[in-house]
Formats: structure tokens, sequence, C-alpha cells
């Protein structure tokens, strides 16, 4: 599901908890291809528990539980 996601041409992108079966190094792989999307203008939304996922992102939203 990530592949088809970055692959398609769609100019928005939801990704839920995509990298929760990932380990660090290849999470940082993912959101680096996740930034040259936004780089092209793509709009790319990520749900996530992890707490390290932040340093990847411009803008966050937190919904308190």
């Amino acid at each position: 599901a990530i592949a088809r996601a970055i692959l398609q041409d769609a100019p928005i992108v939801v990704l839920d908890e995509a990298t929760s079966g990932v380990d660090f190094e290849n999470e940082t792989i993912l959101y680096g291809k996740l930034r040259e999307m936004t780089r092209q203008g793509k709009t790319v939304l990520v749900v996530t528990h992890r707490e390290q996922s932040r340093q990847f992102t411009d803008h966050e939203i937190r919904i308190p539980q």
C-alpha cells in the first residue's frame, strides 16, 4: 500500500500507521520519499502514534485521548 501511494499521481496521500512495523532506518527512507512528494506539490497526511515521526513533519495536529 505504501508503494502504491508513492507511485500514484494523486494530489493527496493519506497514510494511517504506515510505519508501525518498520525500523527507524527504513522509516527515515520512507519519510524522505514522502518529503519529495510534498516538494512536488502533493499533500501528505500521516496518522501515527510514533513520537519520533514528529521530526519529519511540517505541521502537527495532536488529538487528545
